[in-house]
């Protein structure tokens, strides 16, 4: 079982969403639709990270989410999800903010970086260091990915110029041969008439 989170997202789609990208990344997701069953379960339960959506249906911020979670766990990861306008709500708090529409991509990177650095500050279950080994390996092959994809590029790039260097040469000959031909035709046809 990978790091524990707790979703809190009102919208259903978009919760479940986020829910089964996140699990399908070896997270243990709960997930919860208002911002006071997200308080009733953090009372009881604890979690590695808390993903709060800023704008909640029945009444409550996500920034009072995390603010509750942190202090029942000090130094927990959170994260708030909002409009580019919700963000100076966030500044006043410790959680990490990402802009909506979320791109589910984006989330997974920020979360992986937020586990990385909390690492340096506490210490975590064993299955949220192997994940957080996941992700520096996965961070190592993406760089080793874009390395070879620009070498690729690069390779491209200089057989394409060659062979347009090539195709110049070609066409110079090919002009070539057609001035012999003609040239040949005239010897030809000079001969014809002396004999």
């Amino acid at each position: 079982m990978g790091p524990r989170i707790l979703l809190v997202y009102s919208e259903i789609v978009a919760r479940r969403k986020i829910s089964r990208f996140l699990s399908s990344g070896g997270y243990s997701v709960k997930e919860v639709d208002s911002g006071r069953a997200a308080l009733n379960l953090l009372d009881t339960r604890s979690f590695d990270l808390v993903v709060s959506d800023f704008r909640l249906m029945d009444g409550t911020e996500g920034v009072d989410v995390l603010a509750y979670a942190d202090g029942l766990q000090p130094g927990i990861i959170t994260v708030l999800l909002g409009r580019p306008s919700d963000l100076h709500r966030c500044n006043s708090s410790n959680a990490a903010f990402i802009s909506k529409p979320v791109r589910l991509e984006e989330l997974r990177l920020k979360i992986g970086l937020l586990l990385i650095h909390q690492t340096c500050v506490t210490e975590l279950s064993p299955s949220t260091r192997i994940m957080i080994a996941s992700i520096r390996s996965q961070r190592a092959w993406s760089v080793i990915q874009a390395e070879r994809f620009q070498e690729l590029c690069l390779r491209l790039e200089e057989t394409r110029s060659r062979n347009h260097l090539l195709r110049e040469r070609a066409l110079e000959l090919k002009g070539q041969l057609q001035d012999t031909i003609l040239n040949l035709k005239e010897a030809r046809n000079f001969a014809a008439k002396l004999s």
